[in-house]
């Protein structure tokens, strides 16, 4: 059962590029305004869904009383697919920086951009830490947040957005959650996650839940129908069928005459994606 669920997760996964029919998202956001509890997921379940989904969605700060965990996504009603949400700002990310010009309050107008994405950057506002030097033509590695800044003390905030740079120290701190921490909060401290699964719906209506599918016979030309003829003229010398049927599975050494069903890939049963709230349950 748990490789048929695994495969599963592979096939809805590969899948879900092909886009959904209306009938089929309107199921899936019915089952993300209410996603059902799901509390029988497996170990090797998780895996995947954290390399698939979770470790997309959540970052984990450590500090002095544990650590925090921050949710950087979330499922979009009307997509069903994963967007950001403005948490995920506030996560430091390495950018290489190069200075253009220095103000007279010693924040610079620089080109940023990702580190490891240099043909694609942004000419910006980034507010250094008092006592870090920079001059015209320097290039840096930094991390940095984007923030938006308060106009005033009543805390009335501009749309005016500044890039802040973090030490590496304190950006050391943000980190990808482990499938391992994800199972741990979700036993220890009763966490739950919203994920989405491919469920069951029933037997596959083309093999009925059986998993396989009569083998095919090979289609005969239309030159062996006209040698055959109408079959009076020499049924007494020709081989019968069912001797031609064993004749054929003779060479085909004993292979099964059945195959696998293509529309469930063999498991029988017909999944769809529904979105479901995991847990662990405790005994």
């Amino acid at each position: 059962m748990k490789r048929l669920m695994l495969a599963a997760l592979a096939a809805v996964f590969a899948a879900g590029a092909f886009g959904l029919t209306d009938a089929e998202r309107a199921r899936l956001q019915a089952s993300l305004r209410a996603p059902r509890l799901y509390p029988g997921i497996t170990w090797e379940q998780l895996q995947r869904l954290h390399e698939e989904q979770l470790s997309k969605m959540y970052v984990v700060r450590d500090g002095k009383e544990g650590k925090d965990w921050i949710q950087i996504r979330d499922w979009s009603a009307v997509t069903c697919e994963l967007k950001a949400l403005p948490a995920s700002q506030e996560i430091p990310k390495a950018y290489e920086v190069e200075i253009h010009r220095v103000e007279p309050t010693g924040d610079w107008f620089a080109r940023v951009a990702r580190k490891g994405k240099p043909n694609v950057g942004l000419m910006v506002k980034v507010v250094p830490p008092k006592g870090m030097a920079g001059e015209v033509g320097d290039v840096k590695m930094l991390w940095l947040v984007r923030r938006r800044v308060p106009i005033d003390d009543a805390g009335a905030v501009s749309s005016t957005v500044v890039w802040a740079v973090i030490p590496e120290e304190t950006a050391a701190t943000y980190r990808v959650p482990t499938a391992r921490e994800v199972a741990l909060a979700m036993r220890d401290e009763g966490k739950t996650f919203v994920v989405k699964l491919p469920t069951a719906t029933g037997p596959c209506p083309r093999c009925d839940g059986r998993g396989t599918l009569a083998r095919p016979e090979p289609r005969r030309s239309a030159s062996a129908w006209q040698e055959a003829g109408d079959g009076r003229d020499d049924f007494l010398t020709r081989p019968s069928t069912p001797y031609l049927r064993a004749q054929q599975g003779a060479q085909r050494g004993g292979r099964a005459e059945t195959i696998r069903c293509p529309e469930c890939d063999g498991r029988g049963a017909a999944y769809e994606e529904a979105f479901r709230t995991i847990f662990f349950k405790k005994s």
